[in-house]
């Protein structure tokens, strides 16, 4: 086992132990971090584990002790994506588990030969390399740093290398054992959070340009500290559909398709699809607004689940005269227990989206007045929707 300070040992599972039972496997192995997947459209293969890695769960992670993290990002393996919305949404995602993104440091994981291209990627290179080499059991505590076949000066110390996968059980739970000799992500409500980025083996074609536009769109769309300077801009990539800025695209729960909000003529239009392409069930509804015309731009939404366990999405708008509004509907077009039917103050987007679930809702604004809107309204790229007034 390693001296303490030399490395650390983590635990990756894409079944969530319970709290209790992830310190206990952790103790059982001197080990001191948990993987956590934030999210990705490739997240979960059918069928889906037990139990899920939610913000609560890992809340009662770190009530047990457990004060480190890495987080994994799953996109589609085709690279089909677009980098730059992944690389947002990878940091939205990490913002609704709880942490704040203002110095996020970008990692990939996968094999060898990928992370050994990426080294030379200049700005396209991430912070942390976590390798896929799986060469030993559970009863050993490889040192990242000397990975076979690896040169030592690849991501010197900054690596994390998960040396065996799936093969070893603890507490009833099929484990991947991994070492790293970098500092990883403290708790929820922490700074500078590690977000890696999952490249599984095979590689196709394009791996290596797919993982460093993520990385480059991951550095250069992070928000900045108050008077920070401003990093240098990538260069000009290809014009391609990238979602938005503030999350206004939102995968649905289990990936069944996404939600989307837009400001047209100071109203809110809310936009849903019944699968990810786009083709499937799915319409459109001028939800209005408070009363108060809405700011084009200032839109977003996020799904989340209440403690009865019903999935709901909130949109949210900054209105003209700087208040923020938002309106919930559950998975059937409903209204939430949280905010019922209507319009209602919130706090600012970005503050809520890491907040999480709201506390109890401020007064109901009054239902939004009649309007015109275009009776067709562009969603990404090539995809569009019949707006229904």
């Amino acid at each position: 086992m390693p001296a303490p300070g030399d490395y650390s040992i983590g635990l990756d599972s894409a079944d969530a132990p319970a709290a209790p039972t992830a310190k206990a496997m952790l103790d059982s192995i001197g080990g001191r971090w948990w993987n956590v997947y934030i999210g990705g459209s490739a997240l979960y293969i059918p069928p889906p584990p037990s139990r899920l890695w939610t913000p609560d769960l890992v809340g009662e992670y770190a009530a047990q002790g457990i004060s480190e993290f890495l987080l994994c990002y799953v996109p589609r393996q085709d690279y089909s994506e677009s980098p730059d919305w992944l690389a947002r949404d990878a940091l939205a995602q990490a913002r609704r588990f709880g942490w704040l993104t203002t110095r996020a440091r970008p990692a990939v994981y996968g094999p060898p030969q990928l992370l050994a291209a990426l080294d030379s990627q200049g700005s396209g290179r991430p912070d942390i390399a976590w390798f896929t080499s799986w060469q030993y059991g559970l009863d050993r505590f490889p040192d990242p740093g000397h990975i076979p076949g690896v040169s030592d000066d690849v991501y010197r110390a900054s690596r994390v290398w998960q040396y065996t996968i799936g093969e070893v059980s603890i507490a009833g739970y099929s484990c991947d054992g991994n070492t790293a000799n970098v500092r990883l992500s403290g708790p929820p409500g922490t700074d500078d959070p590690v977000i890696a980025l999952d490249i599984e083996s095979p590689l196709r074609p394009g791996a290596v340009e797919f993982a460093a536009a993520w990385v480059r769109a991951f550095r250069f769309g992070m928000p900045q500290p108050p008077n920070s300077p401003q990093p240098p801009q990538p260069p000009p990539q290809p014009a391609q559909p990238t979602g938005d800025d503030m999350g206004r695209f939102a995968l649905r729960p289990g990936g069944a398709g996404y939600d989307g909000v837009f400001v047209v003529g100071g109203r809110l239009i809310r936009v849903w699809r019944g699968d990810i392409a786009g083709d499937g069930a799915g319409g459109n509804r001028d939800e209005g607004n408070p009363g108060i015309p809405l700011v084009p731009g200032s839109e977003g939404c996020l799904w989340y689940r209440y403690p009865d366990g019903r999935d709901v999405c909130r949109y949210y708008a900054q209105a003209s005269n700087g208040e923020w509004w938002g309106i919930e509907r559950d998975l059937a077009g409903n209204g939430t227990p949280g905010y019922g039917s209507g319009w209602h103050r919130i706090g600012d987007f970005r503050s809520d989206l890491a907040a999480g679930p709201p506390g109890p809702p401020g007064p109901a604004g009054p239902p939004g007045p009649a309007g015109t809107v275009p009776s067709t309204l562009r969603v990404t790229g090539t995809l569009t929707g019949t707006v229904t007034p």
